[in-house]
């Protein structure tokens, strides 16, 4: 999908540069299938920078299965087309000129962050039964001015929440200021409708926690597992 009208930060625009080797901000730890909630490190919610219109952006969401190299491993043990299955769709993404990719079902360990294939992704982490996990893949070396002349940075980018069915990523920099919010809702079928309905309920909790508030856009990659115009 395509969106306009997000939000530049002032200041300088953040130009490329070949010898820029900035990591992002370190992910605190938690256990596997835990929840991280409302540490967007080093982004300040004090002030609300003003909205400027940039060209067009491309955002994809996707269920992608697994992620995990076990699970990827097995599954070519079983005869599926699994090898490569990352560096396959990092390549699509990037020739795409995708600047953010969701990813729902990852199954990937986390919270943590990494470097691949010219993104800077984030995970969630999975369940301890090794289910579930969301991921954010942020193209760094896709612009998102009409000059061709603006790039997230890794040390624009902060975990502000993450469990295994979403994360929530903040972009504080010049070039771009946003939230992305990756998630996968909890099934409909044969549960108690007042657990989902909580489960919404508490999601929406976490997000006004950590987000600056309505002058920085939500970017939403979902599966919600939910009928059509339930959302």
């Amino acid at each position: 999908s395509e969106g306009r009208g997000v939000v530049r930060c002032p200041g300088k625009s953040a130009k490329r540069s070949g010898g820029d080797q900035r990591s992002g901000p370190a992910c605190d730890a938690a256990q596997p299938g835990g929840r991280l909630e409302n540490r967007a490190l080093g982004h300040s919610r004090a002030a609300e920078p003003p909205p400027t219109n940039l060209k067009k952006v491309r955002l994809a969401s996707a269920n992608a299965l697994t992620l995990d190299p076990e699970g990827l491993r097995k599954a070519l043990r079983d005869g599926l087309q699994a090898c490569g299955r990352i560096t396959t769709l990092q390549k699509q993404c990037a020739d795409a000129r995708l600047l953010f990719v969701g990813i729902q079902e990852a199954r990937t360990a986390g919270p943590s962050a990494r470097q691949s294939g010219g993104f800077h992704c984030f995970c969630s982490g999975a369940t301890a039964r090794g289910t579930l996990g969301c991921e954010l893949w942020v193209n760094l070396e896709c612009s998102v001015s009409e000059e061709g002349d603006a790039f997230i940075l890794p040390n624009d980018l902060a975990l502000a929440a993450a469990d295994p069915r979403y994360l929530l990523v903040t972009v504080r920099g010049a070039a771009l200021c946003a939230d992305a919010l990756v998630l996968h809702g909890p099934h409909t079928w044969g549960k108690d409708e007042d657990e989902v309905a909580q489960w919404w309920q508490s999601l929406v909790g976490v997000i006004r926690k950590a987000r600056l508030g309505p002058a920085v856009p939500l970017l939403l990659f979902e599966d919600s597992n939910l009928p059509v115009g339930d959302v």
